[in-house]
């Protein structure tokens, strides 16, 4: 895989990631509304309908409810970060499938056979629970087709099967309400795709930035300015915990001579291994940079002077037994430089 790839890979999985995240903040109203719907439905029916199945029906939808409640509630409860909510996903579609169908099936069997005015109450209903479904689940494409079609195809192919002017022109008009919704969807979706997108390659962006501001680009060591924060942050705290802090100031002796004699190259891949060694030789909480050309500094937290002298000769001595690679050989370096504590 390329980098460009990758990265592409990268962003539509944290995109996602975002899309799933609103799709929870933003839809867990629908799991009550459902039910509140649901009942508001079978109270039109129940004058009309067998009302052992409408008692079946509102059971059924109130356990799909209830199964929905307890992914929400877990979801909420343990906050997935960054890639995990991922996992997320298949719970939130198939509960969420389970109750679109349980509506859109559901509904066509226990409503009313003989009734025209109950049937059509019931494609309303229908019909208004798919426009819903645009709003609440509108930012993932897939699952919203599938709910609006779960929703409202069943009583429009009813009404189309029954062949009667009446019920032709409602699944006809059932037909452009899905048609005309579903080419809205797809401009949402990419609005808002390219909306989440754009924020992660703006963030990313930063830390870039950030990273330039504050890194050498050549050694990747903090350059002048941000070690000289470190210095100032790691001070006072050595000042109120009343404890030593020492610096050491190191360059190449001849670098100029590498230069000269190797070229820029050498002398870019001479700053590269010095840097490297210091960073294998000092501890975790020790801080260093470099300053410019071949100067480079260490802060070392908790170390008088003459630790910080032992440092130094050990640091001299490794740099002397690690010469530098290059094409045309070997190239030994020496260090010169000296130390001060606070």
């Amino acid at each position: 895989m390329s980098v460009g790839t990758a990265a592409d890979a990268t962003y539509l999985a944290q995109v996602r990631g975002d899309k799933l995240r609103l799709l929870y903040r933003q839809s867990w109203h629908g799991v009550f509304g459902s039910l509140v719907a649901a009942a508001l439905w079978v109270a039109l029916m129940w004058q009309q309908a067998p009302r052992s199945a409408l008692i079946g029906w509102m059971a059924a939808m109130a356990f799909v409810t209830l199964v929905r409640t307890i992914v929400f509630f877990t979801y909420n409860r343990q906050q997935p970060a960054d890639d995990a909510v991922l996992n997320w996903e298949l719970p939130y579609t198939i509960s969420l499938l389970a109750s679109a169908s349980m509506w859109g099936v559901g509904t066509v069997i226990v409503m009313p056979a003989d009734s025209l005015l109950h049937q059509t109450i019931t494609y309303l209903f229908l019909i208004g629970l798919a426009g819903a479904a645009l709003a609440a689940y509108g930012v993932f494409v897939g699952l919203t087709i599938g709910v609006m079609c779960a929703v409202s195809l069943p009583i429009i192919a009813y009404f189309l099967y029954r062949g009667e002017l009446v019920t032709v022109l409602l699944g006809i008009s059932g037909v452009w309400f899905l048609l005309t919704n579903l080419r809205a969807l797809s401009v949402h979706n990419n609005a808002i795709e390219q909306s989440f997108q754009l924020g992660h390659q703006l963030r990313e962006s930063g830390k870039i930035a950030e990273w330039h501001a504050r890194t050498d680009t050549l050694t990747g060591l903090n350059n002048r300015r941000a070690f000289a924060s470190a210095i100032d942050a790691l001070l006072r705290i050595a000042t109120r915990d009343n404890t030593n802090a020492s610096m050491m100031l190191i360059d190449i002796d001849d670098f100029k001579r590498i230069n000269d004699d190797h070229g820029h190259a050498a002398g870019d891949a001479a700053l590269h291994h010095l840097a490297t060694l210091i960073t294998g030789h000092l501890r975790q909480s020790d801080v260093c940079g470099r300053l410019g050309g071949d100067e480079f500094a260490v802060l070392l937290p908790g170390t008088d002077a003459p630790a910080a002298r032992e440092v130094a000769e050990k640091l001299r001595a490794r740099v002397a037994e690690s010469a530098l690679p290059l094409s045309a050989g070997y190239i030994n370096l020496s260090l010169s430089g000296g130390v001060a504590d606070s």
